[in-house]
């Protein structure tokens, strides 16, 4: 059971066109998401962090990377 669907409000406003740094973090129970690194949520783990080998983006999104750390 996931239990219920945790959400937080978007501080940015639809359709506004800029750059952005999203961080995510895991933490042994939870992950904390820090956008222009300022902390916006934290979320429990729903399953073992040994078990997310993934995660995905949704919505109207232009992905830039300058790099990927996982480990």
């Amino acid at each position: 059971e996931w239990g219920k669907e945790e959400r937080k409000s978007n501080p940015y406003k639809k359709n506004q066109e800029h750059q952005i740094d999203i961080r995510i973090r895991a933490h042994d129970n939870r992950f904390v998401v820090y956008v222009d690194q300022k902390e916006l949520a934290e979320y429990e783990h729903r399953t073992p962090l040994s078990n997310i080998t993934h995660f995905s983006v949704d919505g109207d999104v232009l992905l830039y990377s300058k790099g990927v750390v996982w480990g």
